[in-house]
């Protein structure tokens, strides 16, 4: 799969259809396979922090999810093909693994929100098996947002290779679900490992494959759509940190020069 140089962030020039090939193909056991996404709110976060960076960049695939993102990128000398996003794109994972009987464990958000999730994502999907739930805020519960015990990810990782799953989705907030996969990824003995973000939320709400409607994803206006969603939350990230964002990735347009990269990760070494 092609990967080119953001600003120092590799992304993955894939479509839904191609990304959706390479899990079928991990599934039928060829390697193990890291999948997180790209977009604008993380793009500035990983410019501004070298760690967050390197952690997205370990990531077999990096998908384009944001517009900015996909928006920016001929700076770079590259078009991204297509926004995949995770909404849009859980549905088609369930369905294969539904196809084939597969195991799901569902990792992140609020205490209940993971088990709410895998109710509804099994009646939705006859056939999907979800084995295993945990939820996300055990760094909340310790008293230090942003940094899980050593304790804490040792046992979910045993839960995890317990529960023997085809597919752990890990839905944590940004750059905690990046660090945890980049930090256990090695000792998870499973095919496929996918971030999520707030995913499970959605899953729980019952809007998992339906967050944004189709006008807003045709007119690129899926940010305007979540702001007019969640305007006390999301107000300063799609006004002051959006135009950040532009601004760092055009002062690294202007410093560096990227280069195809050379040494992506190929999905199907491990």
């Amino acid at each position: 799969m092609t990967s080119r140089w953001f600003a120092g962030i590799r992304v993955s020039l894939t479509t839904s259809e191609e990304l959706l090939a390479a899990v079928a193909r991990t599934l039928d056991g060829a390697g193990r396979l890291r999948v997180t996404f790209l977009n604008p709110d993380y793009a500035r976060r990983a410019l501004l922090d070298p760690r967050l960076r390197a952690d997205i960049n370990a990531f077999h695939i990096v998908a384009v999810d944001g517009n900015g993102v996909r928006l920016l990128a001929p700076l770079f000398g590259f078009t991204v093909p297509e926004r995949v996003d995770t909404d849009r794109f859980a549905p088609h994972l369930f369905r294969l693994l539904a196809e084939r009987r597969g195991r799901l464990f569902l990792f992140g958000c609020a205490p209940g929100v993971a088990d709410e999730a895998g109710r509804r994502l099994a009646a939705a999907f006859p056939g999907l098996r979800v084995v295993g739930t945990e939820h996300g805020y055990h760094d909340v519960q310790r008293g230090h947002p942003g940094r899980f015990e050593a304790r804490d990810s040792e046992r979910i990782v045993a839960a995890v290779n317990g529960s023997r799953p085809d597919v752990l989705l890990v839905s944590l907030p940004t750059p905690l679900q990046q660090r945890w996969v980049a930090e256990h990824g090695d000792s998870l003995t499973i095919p496929l490992v996918l971030t999520g973000g707030s995913y499970l939320d959605h899953a729980a709400a019952g809007t998992a494959g339906s967050w944004y409607p189709r006008w807003a994803d045709a007119l690129r206006l899926n940010w305007f759509y979540r702001l007019m969603r969640q305007p006390r939350r999301l107000w300063r990230r799609y006004t002051v940190e959006i135009a950040h964002f532009v601004l760092l990735v055009l002062r690294a347009r202007l410093v560096h020069q990227y280069g195809p990269v050379t040494t992506a990760g190929d999905w199907s070494r491990d």
